[in-house]
């Protein structure tokens, strides 16, 4: 019972394309992650062009077709620049986004549309005056008060569950839906011998928590996540004093040595997440068979490794020690059966039923 995962602090998100790793993004991370989060209309979208840029989380620039777009501000919701460089009400600007055409990817987001209005989660591009709205689903959303209202509520990590610090970190869990209701499943299976069987069953509660990690301290903190040096886990209690556990790791590797690269640092009052699949920006999937009631999960990370050796051969100190967040609420409640079920497809199956 355990979840094959892997975990990582991250790194900026750039020109990836709307890949699984970008439709998995949370808008808490989004909007954490974003310098420039405004509503308002989309004037016009001009033909795709070949540009060279070096986006957000990238190295180096590199070729790709990109759409130019012109939006005027409705509302600020976020911006990061000093006030003099700051984006105002009323003001257009103007972004870049990735197009469906660069390469034939087909599965770009489609591009924004001339007339309509969004709430768009930005980054500025170094050099440049245009933003950049990455190809990630929870980076646009259509401008309507409840939009704009759950994306206020994502940039709020002041409202997570944030634990005690150690070694100037805090780990927290961005607030869960409050409910997560249930409907039975009828499963439906035909034996060698012809027969079918029929039972209800109770599906699992899938619960995907935004695990962050944060600097509370005034000086960059270091923490190792190289195999065997980490470990993250997740802890569910639920009614009655019933307590489910994932571990999320990574085995250490036996022929797999240090790596410096491996060294995350995380700078003063700097928010990350730790998730699941290497550096990326994601939530941590939990699925499990939990009980109706009242149930709270809570997220408990452990760097190991003391030291390493710094770019310039000699040793630099890395925290280490045991964080905990605070604990998020949820409730699990099934629907009754004999109002709502969901029936599975029959399957035929491919040894003699018991």
């Amino acid at each position: 019972m355990r979840i094959a995962a892997a975990l990582a602090v991250c790194a900026a998100w750039g020109m990836s394309s709307a890949s699984e790793q970008g439709e998995k993004v949370p808008v808490e991370i989004s909007a954490v992650r974003s310098d420039v989060i405004v509503a308002g209309r989309v004037d016009g979208v001009a033909e795709p062009e070949k540009m060279r840029l070096c986006v957000p989380g990238s190295k180096e620039a590199a070729e790709g077709m990109f759409l130019t777009c012109r939006l005027t501000v409705r509302e600020v919701l976020k911006d990061t620049a000093e006030e003099a460089g700051r984006v105002k009400g009323g003001q257009a600007v103007t972004f870049l986004t990735p197009t469906a055409k660069a390469g034939g990817d087909e599965k770009v987001q489609a591009a924004p549309k001339a007339g309509t209005s969004q709430v768009l989660l930005l980054r500025r591009l170094e050099g440049r005056e245009e933003l950049y709205l990455p190809d990630v689903p929870s980076c646009r959303h259509q401008d309507d008060p409840q939009a704009v209202a759950r994306v206020r509520e994502a940039m709020r990590t002041d409202l997570w569950g944030w634990g005690e610090a150690v070694g100037g970190l805090q780990v927290g869990l961005a607030p869960l839906p409050k409910a997560f209701p249930l409907t039975m499943e009828v499963h439906r299976r035909r034996g060698l011998d012809g027969t079918w069987k029929v039972k209800m069953v109770r599906p699992p509660a899938r619960i995907e928590p935004v695990v962050a990690i944060r600097n509370v301290s005034d000086k960059p903190v270091s923490v190792s996540l190289h195999p065997g040096d980490w470990s993250l886990t997740l802890r569910c209690e639920g009614p009655e004093g019933k307590e489910v556990v994932r571990e999320v790791s990574e085995a250490p590797g036996e022929s797999k040595p240090f790596d410096g690269d491996a060294v995350a640092t995380i700078g003063p009052g700097q928010v990350r997440f730790l998730a699941g699949g290497g550096l990326v920006d994601e939530s941590v999937p939990l699925s499990s068979v939990l009980g109706d009631g009242p149930w709270a999960v809570k997220a408990v990370f452990t760097a190991k490794r003391a030291e390493a050796p710094g770019p310039d051969g000699t040793s630099r100190k890395l925290a280490t020690g045991t964080i905990s967040s605070a604990a998020a609420a949820f409730q699990v409640k099934t629907a009754d059966p004999n109002r709502s079920m969901k029936v599975v497809r029959p399957e035929s199956a491919t040894r003699k039923s018991d």
